[in-house]
């Protein structure tokens, strides 16, 4: 089982598995743990191996990887995996390191990115000194040649002939570890530290300056991004304004959403959330287009008005956030047309 899986004897490997148990990701994906875990040290190895690392990788990797799969879900949950490996890792080597750098703006919107900073950082908090072998060849042992003198039977001699040289098909472990594993759940605000910190790390340069993300690497980021389980999100996250809403609003709401995410200038930029930390979707767009709503479209039932610092507190809990600001304007030109148009049709505004 360790030639298939040859994370199987790595320290991370318990959290590895649990992810994949917690998330349903082999569900999802239709393949087994083994499957892809092995694809993520083979994904780990060739990037440890890389001559020309960070070049390309769209093509390179992501393009072949998909090729190889068939399935887009599947090539995320690799990829994702395969971040959080060589992120761990102590000593990373310079072709890994640099895969990481530039691997992670073209995975940073996926469904599973989220999820596996914070695998990275819990694995980071309860695992130390990590340095695996990624140089191993995850096949079977060398079978060693034996020669023979005289005939084979009791008192005869043998003589063992090899090259002394049999690659170790498991990691580098220095240290077993017996503990308790707890993937789920918040984490902690040091939890939370160690994993930004995790992850600039992955992102700096020599001079601690994020590598320029060009408009291919762009691009690929957003065809990775799994938008039906983002677009889930969306609905479920505007759904929390509904207490506020005119009843004939409550009851077409979603259908609303519905609508206004199927718009190509929406489906444009609400998938691609820039800056905006601990969100796989503008937030900034959605709290614009909230706003369209109840200002310009009387969402808001009769005994309310429109306050802003109480839909930011339904929506995320607080006030002290940027998305307050976003509540009290109007989405961009081009979009606020289309709603426009939109409402006026449908609702008769």
């Amino acid at each position: 089982m360790e030639v298939q899986n040859p994370l199987f004897s790595s320290p991370f490997y318990p959290y590895l598995h649990q992810f994949l148990l917690e998330n349903g990701a082999t569900k999802k994906t239709g393949i087994n743990s083994q499957e892809v875990l092995a694809e993520v040290f083979t994904l780990c190895r060739r990037a440890a191996t890389d001559q020309t690392p960070g070049e390309n990788l769209s093509k390179r990797y992501i393009d072949e990887l998909q090729h190889r799969t068939g399935n887009s879900r599947q090539t995320e949950l690799i990829l994702c995996l395969a971040w959080v490996v060589i992120t761990v890792q102590e000593h990373p080597s310079y072709a890994t390191s640099t895969f990481i750098q530039w691997l992670q703006p073209l995975i940073k919107h996926s469904a599973y990115y989220k999820k596996s900073r914070q695998l990275a950082v819990t694995i980071h908090q309860h695992v130390r000194h990590i340095q695996t072998d990624f140089l191993i060849t995850p096949s079977n042992p060398p079978v060693m040649k034996v020669e023979i003198d005289g005939t084979p039977g009791t008192g005869n001699s043998y003589t063992d002939i090899h090259d002394n040289h049999i690659e170790n098909l498991n990691p580098n472990v220095t240290t077993v570890i017996t503990k308790h594993y707890h993937i789920s759940g918040p984490i902690s605000i040091a939890e939370e530290s160690a994993l930004e910190a995790a992850a600039d790390r992955a992102e700096a340069t020599g001079q601690g300056q994020a590598p320029a993300v060009t408009a291919q690497c762009r691009k690929k980021a957003k065809e990775l991004i799994d938008t039906e389980v983002v677009r889930e999100e969306i609905l479920s996250f505007v759904s929390k304004v509904r207490p506020m809403l005119d009843d004939a609003w409550k009851a077409a709401f979603q259908n609303i959403w519905d609508d206004i995410l199927n718009m190509k200038e929406v489906k444009e930029k609400i998938y691609a959330p820039g800056k905006q930390k601990h969100t796989n979707f503008n937030q900034y767009l959605v709290g614009n287009i909230l706003y369209f709503m109840f200002e310009n479209c009387g969402a808001c039932s009769e005994d309310k008005e429109y306050n802003a610092s109480e839909v930011c507190m339904r929506l995320i809990g607080t006030t002290e956030h940027q998305l307050r600001k976003e509540l009290a304007k109007n989405p961009p030109e081009e979009i606020k047309k289309q709603l426009h148009t939109y409402f006026t049709k449908k609702l008769r505004v």
